[in-house]
């Protein structure tokens, strides 16, 4: 081989090895963001997805015949959902779908292109991507989360015993989609009125201590539940927050909440021992 030969596949070597160790790189700063996201440390997650969003953009830009393209896409088109930026996502998603090669990466990348669609108000083109990726054999966390965001599309048209379904198989995919799944069945068994689903919904959150993160939420969908049925009912599916697996403060904070509840439904000597728990630290 010449010498310019020669330099010329150092180059070309160089810049495939730097290709690929941008996307590893990038796949760890999105693995940070998620774990900042479950935590409930939104503007530490932001940040890694922004920087995700850089790196993978200039790679793309600099390679976009790569054999990884469609990974890199994908890592983009994900990075793009979790900051809003809803129609880039889609674009990139749907180039890495027509890029994909092994049925494995697309299916994934279905799931994704799901995400985006039914933020774009396109129901059945989520569900389409939804039946194809699961129907390809999708494994791993992203079967998780084709599950989830399926049982969502269903359950937003209605009380469909497929979408209650649907939040089952989410939870016993992947344990880290469990809370979601749980905060799902509390906000839709609110929504149409079947306490029967909410309130053991609810018992099942305070006893996860990985919930304590999603309090705001889960309080939020409680006050939900007061307007809906009563204060009453609502104190009454906070029955178990002595018994959470929260900590001291966010576990305190419902637990104030019920007694407040109590005391609104008439309930004073309800309130009082409430009062009295929390005072014992063991509300």
């Amino acid at each position: 081989m010449s010498r310019l030969g020669a330099a010329i596949l150092g180059v070309v070597v160089s810049s495939g090895c730097a290709y690929y160790n941008t996307l590893y790189n990038s796949e760890v700063v999105f693995a940070e963001a998620e774990a900042h996201r479950m935590a409930g440390r939104d503007s530490l997650a932001v940040a890694r997805y922004q920087d995700v969003i850089r790196k993978t953009s200039d790679a793309y830009r600099a390679r976009p015949s790569d054999p990884a393209a469609a990974e890199t896409l994908l890592l983009l088109g994900r990075s793009q959902l979790r900051v809003g930026q809803t129609r880039e996502a889609h674009a990139a998603l749907l180039e890495a779908a027509e890029r994909a090669v092994s049925p494995g990466l697309r299916a994934e990348i279905l799931v994704q292109l799901a995400a985006a669609s039914h933020r774009m108000g396109d129901r059945r083109a989520a569900l389409v991507s939804l039946n194809e990726a699961l129907g390809a054999g999708l494994v791993g966390p992203a079967r998780g989360e084709a599950y989830l965001l399926r049982a969502r599309v269903r359950l937003e048209a209605g009380p469909d015993p497929a979408g209650w379904d649907d939040l089952d198989r989410a939870a016993a995919v992947d344990r880290r989609v469990v809370v979601e799944a749980g905060i799902e069945r509390l906000r839709w068994g609110i929504r149409y009125r079947q306490l029967e689903r909410a309130r053991p919904a609810l018992s099942l959150l305070l006893l996860d201590a990985s919930a304590a993160s999603r309090s705001d939420t889960i309080s939020a969908l409680v006050e939900l539940s007061a307007q809906r049925w009563s204060p009453s009912v609502a104190a009454t599916m906070l029955g178990d927050v002595g018994a959470s697996a929260w900590d001291r403060t966010a576990r305190g904070r419902l637990a104030l909440r019920r007694a407040e509840l109590l005391r609104s439904s008439g309930d004073r000597a309800g309130a009082e021992e409430q009062a009295w728990q929390i005072a014992r630290g063991r509300g």
